[in-house]
């Protein structure tokens, strides 16, 4: 949400209302409505609206009405067209594996896979080239939660890389392999 505030921030008035007016398309716009204050000013309600549009995509991650797809609990991309589609809110997939990409590093010498595809980078670019394009708005206000969400997302370091090695030639799923153990804290007198 920061992000997208900052964004928001920076827009000239024309895109501003551009984006306000795409967003007021969103079927989920009521419920962000929601969680707004009463009597916040109509300026401010505007760009809180961009903030929560930035969540969606994670919001439907625990929405019964998207499924999983892909491999790895959708941190995978499936191996199917599907994958990419870019079909606004017909499209019911979570695609999980949109939020990042993994680039693979390791510290054993461990053979490096291929980046998997499609991935934020991808994603980005292909949400980017509808918002600057003639498609219809239907489209847009899909891609526009999506791009401003992946922005975010391509801003956090553990979206961005995966550790191969030999205990994990896959990789951590950025991080989220790895399991950490606390030995407990010590109070000091």
């Amino acid at each position: 949400m920061m992000v997208a505030a900052v964004a928001y921030n920076q827009l000239t008035q024309q895109t501003k209302n551009r984006v306000d007016t795409l967003l007021l398309l969103n079927p989920d716009r009521d419920h962000w409505i929601d969680l707004i204050p009463e009597g916040t000013s109509a300026t401010r309600k505007k760009m809180m609206i961009f903030m929560i549009a930035a969540t969606w995509a994670d919001r439907i991650k625990s929405d019964p009405d998207y499924t999983t797809d892909g491999t790895h609990n959708g941190n995978r991309p499936p191996n199917n067209p599907s994958a990419s589609q870019n079909i606004g809110y017909d499209n019911l997939a979570r695609h999980k594996y949109w939020h990042f990409v993994d680039l693979p590093f390791t510290q054993d010498n461990t053979p490096l896979p291929p980046v998997p595809t499609p991935n934020v980078r991808i994603q980005i670019e292909a949400f980017r080239e509808v918002l600057a394009s003639d498609k219809p708005d239907a489209l847009k206000f899909y891609d526009l939660s999506w791009f401003l969400h992946l922005i975010g997302d391509a801003h956090q370091p553990l979206h961005c890389t995966t550790r191969i090695g030999a205990t994990q030639r896959e990789g951590d799923d950025g991080g989220n392999g790895v399991k950490l153990n606390s030995p407990g804290s010590q109070i000091l007198g």
